[in-house]
């Protein structure tokens, strides 16, 4: 091997290699090797990351009235409770109350509570047996 008289790089051993072109909106990535397997559930085919209720856990939310309840109004809605209405209410396992029609449209799309994110049972895990969940104040501790 030829010597130039200057000292010899790491670089310089690198095969030299031609610029790539770049656009004006041209950003590296990081891809992972198996990137279609780690996309979660609720963000495949464009969804936003919200994952529907198991049916049956939504059927399943208690039935309570507005004088049970400790919330003033409905926060899906936004209307308030009125112990007269004819609209029923339920009850999340965590004890927030809703509106019957507000709560199961919510929980069509999304299975988290509008309040505090409790997360009830998806149909994958209903079907691997999972469900009925323990609710935030069962504790299974010893």
């Amino acid at each position: 091997m030829a010597t130039t008289g200057r000292l010899l790089l790491p670089h310089d051993m690198l095969p030299r290699q031609r610029p790539r072109p770049r656009s004006l909106f041209w950003r590296p990535t990081f891809q992972r090797p198996n990137a279609a397997a780690a996309v979660p559930e609720g963000y495949s085919n464009g969804r936003f990351g919200s994952v529907p209720a198991c049916s049956e856990a939504i059927a399943a939310l208690e039935e309570t009235s507005p004088g049970e309840a400790k919330e003033k109004d409905c926060s899906v809605c936004l209307e308030a409770f009125e112990e007269e209405s004819d609209k029923l209410m339920r009850k999340m396992p965590c004890c927030h109350a809703f509106h019957e029609s507000c709560i199961f449209e919510w929980l069509q799309v999304s299975r988290l509570c509008p309040l505090c994110r409790f997360a009830l049972p998806t149909q994958a895990e209903a079907e691997a047996g999972l469900w009925p969940l323990l609710t935030p104040g069962s504790g299974s501790g010893t």
